[in-house]
């Protein structure tokens, strides 16, 4: 065990399995290094006090290999907490999505209705029928949705009537949630309005 210079404390309290003291070092703030060298049941540990120095008497008890062993795990653990993981990456509303469901109905087979949130807070789309347009904007899960422009095509009744419940569930559109490339839209009372799909590139 190393030690580095102007970090060991004045008083050092090991414990052992018994939560009883092993060992208590009292050295000012100089450091130390540690060698030690395994016997049958033993552990002899010689401590280099003329490099750094140090007058002070220092009592200390032989280790078991047990104790060796649990101050073995301590230190590692410790290592294993001071070490930093990757943080995950924060998932985006920007991009392209596939609508799946209006207000819990599934869309009609092989009909196309499609969001695309720009970096620009533009927001495009196919609705069915007609192509949209409006602006976006939001603050954490906030999710608000301007006027909406369409073009003027006519379809079949059911998609009409697709596209107009779009265009009503974005109009009441209030938060946003994302999952794992899921997509769903609430109205202010939290009720679901829309789900999509991330679109793959």
């Amino acid at each position: 065990m190393h030690l580095t210079p102007g970090c060991l404390p004045r008083s050092v309290l090991i414990l052992g399995p018994s939560l009883s003291k092993v060992i208590v070092l009292r050295s000012g703030t100089s450091a130390m290094t540690f060698t030690t060298s395994s016997r049958a049941n033993y552990i002899a540990m010689k401590i280099n006090l003329l490099k750094f120095n140090m007058p002070h008497r220092i009592r200390m008890k032989k280790f078991s290999i047990q104790k060796l062993a649990l101050v073995a795990a301590i230190s590692t653990t410790l290592t294993a907490c001071n070490s930093s993981s990757p943080l995950p990456a924060v998932e985006s509303l920007k991009g392209s999505w596939l609508v799946e469901t209006i207000i819990d109905v599934p869309i009609i087979a092989k009909s196309q209705v499609e969001l695309s949130f720009n970096t620009e807070s533009i927001l495009t789309g196919t609705a069915s029928c007609n192509n949209i347009t409006s602006n976006y904007a939001i603050q954490n899960n906030s999710l608000n949705i301007g006027s909406i422009a369409t073009t003027r095509k006519m379809c079949l009744p059911a998609l009409m009537d697709q596209e107009s419940n779009l265009l009503q569930a974005l109009s009441k559109t209030k938060r946003f949630q994302l999952n794992n490339g899921q997509l769903s839209i609430f109205d202010q009372k939290g009720s679901l309005l829309l789900q999509a799909t991330r679109k793959k590139q």
